[in-house]
Parts: C-alpha cells; structure tokens; sequence
C-alpha cells in the first residue's frame, strides 16, 4: 500500500470512530437528560416545603439565619441524591459499556497484525473489568456529579436569600438550572464517558497484540481551529511507543470533556 493510500486509509478509520463515539453519545446523552429531567420532579415536589422562607421581591426583607435554611435545602437534595444514586449510576455505566464494546469491536474489524489471534472480547476481560473498578462507573465519580448539582443549587439558593427573591422567581430558577443540566451537562457526560470508554476499548485490544508483536501509537485531532494547544502538541509527537505518554501526560484521548481527538495505532517499524 502506498504512503498515500495509507494516510486515505487512516482518514477514513478515522472518521468512522468520529461518527461512531458521536452516534453513542447522543444515545445515552439523552438517558443522562431524563435522569436530570426526573431529579428536578423530585426537587420541586419538596420546595414547597421551603416556601414561607421567601420574601416577595418588593419587600426585600432580611432573612433570619440564612444558613439554616440553606443547610436544610441541601439536606434535602442529598437525601434526592442518595435515592438516586443507583439509577445514575446505572445510566451511566450504560454509556461507558456500549463505549467500551465499541471501540474494542472497531479496533478489530480496521487493525490486522499478521500471525496475532484476537479473539473474542467481552466486558468479562480482565483490563475491561479493571477500568470500570477505577473509573467513571465508580461510586466517587457518582457522587462527584450529585455534589456538582448541590453545589449550584446551594448557589442558586443563597442568592436568591440574599436577595429577598420570590418564591415563584426561585422556583423557576431551579426547573431552568435543571434543564441546562439536561441540556450541557448532560451532553459534556455523555461525550466524556462514552468517548473515554471507547478508546480504552482500542487500547484493550492493542493490548492484547502488544503481548506479541511491538505497538506504536499516534494522538490524531480533528485538524481545525477548534483543536487546543496542548492538542497539537500531543499530535505533533507523531508516533511513539505504546506505553509512552503523550506531551500532556495522556496515555491516550480524551484529553478533556468533549475533546474530539482520537488515538491511532500500528505495528512497530523495525
């Protein structure tokens, strides 16, 4: 194959990881959605409790020990959050196995290294079972994403005391929060777990090559003006072995959420 068959060859695997993280992404970006869509029901069927708290606007008055009612608040969306915390979880590990599954059935249909037997994979391989111990699907990184909506609730609510805010102005406050959850949030969690899962997918099977035959790696970017610095810095280091880190420190994309690169790999030139 010529040098110019290999870099249209490439290309062409390329994109078709870009288009397939995407499709699985949207996929369950629209299962996180529903999630944050069902947490706000549950956060607003309990604000009424916290009603008398609020001043209407024009009245601008005082509220007495603010704190406690706003540690009473959190209370209340960490006992949402505890109740919560296995369907998150769940939604998320869906994404991250689809993912997973992908990238390791990509990498097998578009890589052939002579005289190596792939076989077959499933979520059951010890380097599968080992990522999900460590990673998204774990109980911190759940926790991590219930404490990022109390935080801003927390937010939301302490100013709207601060202010002597209306009930009804707070109220929709909170469903809009939710629904931008919905909405970025959900998209950048998404894009995240499932684009980590599937290159980690790849690099499972790669792996299992590089127990036989030496592996080279090369960090690609989406080749426009959207790409980081620190993108094109990992780009520019070509091809490395298998088990180097790239200029961030990154054994592999993604770099960060919604980062579009993705990584490549080959037999070793001797």
């Amino acid at each position: 194959m010529t040098n110019a068959a290999k870099k249209f060859s490439q290309a062409a695997i390329g994109l078709k990881k870009v288009l397939e993280k995407n499709r699985i992404s949207r996929k369950h970006e629209k299962k996180i959605s529903g999630f944050f869509q069902k947490q706000k029901a549950l956060v607003l069927k309990k604000l009424p409790k916290f009603e008398h708290y609020f001043m209407e606007e024009v009245k601008l008055q005082q509220v007495k020990n603010p704190k406690r009612i706003i540690d009473e608040f959190q209370r209340t969306f960490m006992d949402i959050a505890d109740d919560t915390e296995a369907e998150l979880q769940k939604v998320i590990l869906e994404a991250e196995r689809d993912g997973l599954a992908a990238g390791a059935a990509q990498i097998k249909n578009t890589i052939s290294i002579s005289g190596v037997e792939l076989g077959s994979f499933d979520l059951a391989n010890p380097r599968a079972v080992a990522w999900f111990k460590q990673n998204g699907g774990s109980l911190k990184y759940i926790k991590d994403i219930q404490s990022t909506t109390r935080d801003q609730l927390k937010t939301l609510i302490t100013n709207a005391l601060d202010t002597g805010q209306s009930y009804t102005k707070t109220a929709k406050q909170v469903t809009d929060k939710f629904d931008e959850f919905s909405r970025s949030r959900a998209q950048m969690i998404a894009t995240n777990e499932t684009g980590n899962a599937y290159e980690t997918g790849n690099r499972i099977i790669v792996d299992t090559i590089a127990q036989e035959i030496k592996m080279q790696k090369h960090w690609m970017d989406s080749g426009d003006e959207l790409v980081t610095p620190e993108c094109l810095a990992n780009s520019a280091d070509g091809w490395i072995p298998l088990n180097e880190e790239h200029s961030s420190g990154h054994q592999q994309p993604l770099r960060f959420p919604r980062c579009r690169c993705y990584e490549a790999y080959r037999e070793a030139k001797r």
